[in-house]
């Protein structure tokens, strides 16, 4: 059990596959209102790691498999106030690797979209989700960059 006005830890996938070589973002939208659209990410089970949390709800939101997924970079921690609590989410950026795999999104979700970096910034709202996706895109570059020499 959470002490009152501790840190609330969640932790996620930045997940992104190459269409047309470009790179688009795994975004789910939310079933309650205001119907946000983010990546996958959810909220630690007692014992579990960020880490694992991150393959879980990815599993539970998405239907992705851990061996689907390749992680690209360390942690990205993004910190906000959410239901008036501290909030950290730690995500990763995670390359979808398996061409075949299909997203299967849970109730939590009503739908879900492979946005390229421009409509993935339009989809995502918040302030603090646009500058996470502003820093997962350059270091997904700096990636592609370095996978191509």
């Amino acid at each position: 059990m959470m002490a009152e006005g501790s840190v609330v830890r969640a932790a996620g996938f930045i997940v992104y596959k190459m269409l047309n070589d470009k790179v688009h973002y795994l975004l789910l939208q939310s079933s309650k209102k205001p119907h946000h659209w983010t990546p996958p990410k959810g909220h630690l089970e007692e014992g579990e790691t960020d880490l694992d949390a991150a393959y879980r709800e990815t599993n539970e939101e998405a239907g992705l498999l851990k061996d689907q997924l390749r992680l690209i970079d360390s942690q990205i921690p993004l910190k906000y106030t959410a239901n008036g609590k501290p909030k950290v989410v730690t995500y990763w950026i995670a390359e979808l690797i398996d061409e075949n795999a299909a997203v299967k999104i849970s109730h939590e979700h009503q739908d879900y979209s492979w946005a390229d970096y421009d409509k993935a910034f339009e989809l995502v709202s918040y302030v603090d989700a646009q500058s996470l996706l502003n820093k997962c895109n350059d270091l997904i570059k700096e990636e592609l960059q370095k996978n191509a020499k």
